[in-house]
């Protein structure tokens, strides 16, 4: 029916957007646990430098129980916020930043593993070579909101912060 008032289709808008809080409460959940993979993955590097050079076996052991254990996480971070928006019956729109956010999410996650996990793998206890620590969590937490999908210690950076450009991205 037309009624001559222009319609700007906000309730589309409002309805792809429904059940919003739920969106933020899995959405801080998957951020809890990427988290508490990082926490996780420090546990693992420290214990594994910590073992006696001499039992090889138990350090393959326990890199395979931690190798185990990540798959297990990642299928788990693919598996439950999908089906929370199942379960919830989120609209499209709420779905999506579900959905795309659990995809980034694991890929991070993995990325992270694959990139710092060879430090600790090839570190041999007598040689030169210094002790491997793991990154600190200010790294790895810019990591998880870097436009990056490979992980690094240092990232390029401008001498001066373009607040300009930062504002134009954010609006973005």
């Amino acid at each position: 029916r037309h009624t001559g008032s222009p319609n700007l289709g906000i309730n589309t808008v409002r309805a792809g957007f429904a059940k919003f809080p739920i969106v933020l409460l899995i959405w801080s959940l998957m951020k809890i646990s990427v988290l508490g993979g990082y926490v996780a993955f420090c546990c693992w590097a420290s214990r594994r430098l910590e073992s006696a050079p001499n039992s090889a076996f138990g350090r393959r052991i326990w890199d395979y129980a931690w190798l185990a254990g990540i798959v297990l996480y990642e299928s788990l971070l693919f598996i439950l916020p999908t089906r929370a928006v199942l379960d919830n019956d989120l609209p499209l729109a709420s779905s999506m930043i579900i959905l795309m956010e659990q995809v980034r999410l694991v890929m991070k996650t993995h990325a992270f593993v694959r990139s710092v996990a060879p430090r600790f793998f090839f570190y041999k206890p007598h040689s030169e070579t210094p002790v491997p620590q793991p990154p600190g969590f200010s790294k790895y937490l810019y990591f998880l909101f870097a436009p990056t999908l490979i992980y690094q210690d240092r990232y390029p950076r401008a001498k001066k912060i373009r607040w300009n450009v930062v504002l134009n991205n954010f609006i973005e």
